[in-house]
């Protein structure tokens, strides 16, 4: 999966966008099924197979959106890897302990699906790993590993390949309560062709001042 990414983030990616901003349909197709992530990133789903045997995603930290927290700590429910496309990311991995960081534990299920989310209970974390990833860097992670992606005041942009889904829910961890809305869902906002088309147009514009090695 790895060698699959960095090839695509090499030699197509660059060509996949231009294409994209040539054609409004393929940027209403894309933006039906993008959003602006709780996390504090741009969620932006490029190819997704009706079977949902795998996501090919962009993930965009924009100057035009920036972080008002740190991202929550959390796992998935489908393994993936990920290339970091310029910027750069620190990623952090956790586990649950008895001595840490305390946090609040929510829970919500994706097979089926439901956006609902619910409080567990109070845990404590540790962090157990600590990395930089600049421009190039890879990483694989499994879907029971906590995590989360922390990024400096520039631009950083991520190529990730999601896998199949591997179990029913997933778990979010953060430091104060989440806020929800009436159906105890996190707000999201769904990107129309006007949201996407400068966000991609901008992600273009940097990719093309980098060259991965």
């Amino acid at each position: 999966a790895a060698q699959i990414i960095t090839d695509v983030a090499r030699t197509d990616l660059k060509r996949v966008l231009a294409t994209v901003l040539d054609q409004d349909e393929l940027i209403d197709e894309i933006a039906s099924r993008s959003c602006e992530h709780s996390n504090g990133f741009d969620k932006i789903t490029l190819i997704s197979p009706n079977d949902k045997a795998f996501q090919l995603r962009l993930h965009t930290w924009l100057p035009t959106r920036r972080l008002v927290k740190p991202e929550d700590v959390h796992n998935h429910s489908w393994d993936f890897t990920s290339i970091v496309l310029f910027g750069s990311l620190r990623m952090q991995q956790y586990e649950i302990s008895k001595e840490g960081l305390a946090m609040f534990h929510y829970r919500y299920g994706v097979q089926p699906f439901d956006a609902t989310i619910k409080y567990i209970a109070k845990r404590r974390l540790t962090c157990v790993l600590d990395l930089q990833m600049m421009p190039g860097s890879t990483y694989t992670l499994s879907h029971k590993v906590f995590h989360r992606a922390l990024t400096e005041e520039i631009a950083t942009a991520t190529l990730l390949l999601q896998g199949p889904f591997l179990s029913n829910d997933a778990s979010i961890f953060t430091t104060t309560r989440l806020r929800l809305n009436e159906k105890s869902e996190l707000p999201m906002k769904w990107f129309k062709r006007s949201d996407l088309k400068p966000k991609l147009q901008e992600t273009l514009k940097l990719l093309r001042r980098w060259t991965l090695r």
